[in-house]
């Protein structure tokens, strides 16, 4: 028998115009613990609209919020993708393949992925 954990959060659930389900805001949450993404859900409450338009971007691989950029200068953009990703897998999971592809270009050489 399977386990039906519900996940609670104790974020406000009319975070991003209450457009997250409790799974995401749980998610959101444990991250926001994470020093990496330290502020993440301060630019959520602050940037809404931002957050927003990333949630209903069809190709919301390409406007993800960057929190953590000014806080972390020396990420590598392989760093900075991974934490992109990070952000995909827990709000737009549906995006996930797109963004790692991206991850996977930037690691691998164009040439060395003809090659195949």
């Amino acid at each position: 028998m399977k386990s039906t954990n519900i996940i609670e959060s104790k974020l406000n659930k009319n975070l991003i115009e209450s457009k997250l389900s409790s799974n995401q805001l749980a998610m959101i949450e444990d991250l926001d613990q994470m020093f990496e993404f330290s502020g993440l859900v301060s630019s959520m409450e602050n940037d809404e609209s931002r957050w927003s338009s990333f949630l209903e971007n069809p190709t919301a691989e390409q406007a993800v919020p960057e929190p953590w950029k000014p806080n972390n200068p020396q990420f590598s953009k392989e760093a900075n993708q991974v934490m992109q990703m990070t952000i995909i897998k827990a709000l737009r999971p549906d995006r996930l393949i797109d963004t790692s592809n991206t991850l996977i270009k930037m690691v691998l050489s164009e040439e060395s992925l003809n090659q195949g």
